[in-house]
């Protein structure tokens, strides 16, 4: 297929698109998921806490 004039012109002009560092953020980055997952954990603590209360409350 023949490239187009255009496309002919911009073939060596095409722009490399520059990849994110990481180098500072990749720790904040980390602390954050690891919050996140403290959350989850007493989310889910939480959750079985309140099954036991309901099912102490059915039983009396």
């Amino acid at each position: 297929m023949k490239k187009s004039k255009i496309a002919q012109q911009n073939q060596g002009h095409r722009r490399k698109t520059p990849q994110p560092q990481m180098s500072g953020k990749s720790e904040k980055v980390r602390e954050k998921a690891d919050r996140a997952g403290k959350s989850k954990e007493k989310g889910k603590k939480a959750r079985k806490q309140k099954q036991a209360r309901l099912k102490n409350c059915r039983e009396n």
